[in-house]
């Protein structure tokens, strides 16, 4: 699944003329994975009467810095590493930026902070 998002968001930069479209691809995974974590939280959280993090209680958001960096760093050097794999040429040559892929990227990075907001009230 992130491999698909990291190809769509490449080809996005790509078309965009984008200085460095493997980095920008990053960052849409970044999104992605903090967008998910999110709704693992909430649904937990909601399921259970557990607030385990008691995000947004009593901490301050110097408090998270280090932990959401540690994140962004490992998910950074992941798909560093694994950007010339996923970029193959055979991926590269598929039709990516098409409506139907939109809407499923749309749905894959977006889907799960809409359900995560509807957990939280």
């Amino acid at each position: 699944m992130y491999d698909f998002i990291y190809l769509f968001f490449y080809k996005f930069f790509e078309w965009k003329k984008d200085s460095d479209p493997k980095d920008s691809a990053i960052y849409g995974i970044m999104v992605a994975i903090f967008f998910h974590i999110f709704f693992l939280y909430t649904a937990f959280s909601y399921f259970t009467n557990i607030n385990p993090l008691a995000f947004g209680k009593d901490n301050s958001k110097f408090f998270w810095m280090p932990l959401v960096v540690t994140i962004m760093f490992l998910i950074y050097r992941i798909f560093k590493k694994r950007a010339n794999q996923i970029l193959t040429p055979k991926n590269l040559d598929r039709q990516l930026l098409t409506l139907k892929n939109i809407i499923i990227v749309a749905l894959l990075v977006f889907g799960p902070l809409i359900l995560g907001t509807q957990f939280l009230n």
